[in-house]
């Protein structure tokens, strides 16, 4: 019987993980891939992210490894830039989620959470005292249980958490090579469709990240 059990360790489920187990709880972290692993994602992390980061000690490897951002650079849809500074401390970031995820994973697990990886988690079963987390392995008991899965949501679907599915935007990233190096979060409307943008996230060492999000219409809408 662990006192948590967390389905899902990206950011938000390895950090629950880390905070819960420093405190002295028994915690379960399982996610259906292995570590290093990456996502669909603009790299970014804002000043908030980082002061989160910062209290789990995360802070000066992430800064040694990442590209550090010191504005915002939006684009309108008429091509006109705008372009402000970040002041709020400690600025922001760019690192690639193979590095950052696994580095918030160690750090749970350093601080005592239980990992299992290549657990796909199928169903809750919410109990009086408990809760039981069926698996394709086996089914683990938890007094509680945090759904840390991001925009997947058949787990909150299958254990009738969630009755209708929300929108959810589309996004799809790639990695350029021999791109400037910068220091701006870049996002731009212009030529982009209607409900979507696109950003360009300088990496580092001539490596950006491009990517473009949109949320689609419902069928029978125009643009």
């Amino acid at each position: 019987m662990y006192d948590v059990a967390i389905v899902g360790a990206g950011p938000g489920g390895s950090a629950t993980a880390h905070f819960l187990a420093q405190r002295g709880l028994d915690v379960l972290l399982l996610d259906k891939s292995d570590f290093p692993r990456d996502k669909t994602c603009g790299d970014g992390l804002t000043p908030r992210a980082l002061r989160v980061l910062s209290a789990m000690g995360l802070l000066p490897e992430l800064t040694r490894q990442g590209c550090p951002i010191t504005s915002y650079e939006v684009i309108a849809p008429n091509g006109r830039r705008t372009t402000s500074p970040i002041t709020a401390r400690p600025g922001a970031l760019v690192i690639r989620r193979t590095i950052l995820d696994n580095l918030i994973l160690q750090r749970a697990r350093q601080s005592g959470a239980h990992f299992k990886s290549s657990v796909t988690v199928e169903k809750l079963d919410v109990r009086d005292d408990a809760v039981a987390v069926r698996t394709n392995c086996e089914t683990y008991m938890a007094r509680r249980a945090v759904i840390a899965t991001g925009a997947a949501t058949g787990v909150l679907t299958s254990s009738s958490i969630l009755h209708h599915q929300p929108k959810a935007m589309l996004a799809a990233r790639g990695y350029t090579n021999n791109f400037p190096d910068g220091a701006n979060f870049q996002l731009s409307f212009k030529n982009a469709p209607s409900r979507g943008y696109g950003w360009i996230f300088p990496v580092g060492n001539g490596v950006a990240n491009i990517g473009v999000g949109l949320l689609p219409r419902k069928k029978g809408q125009t643009a």
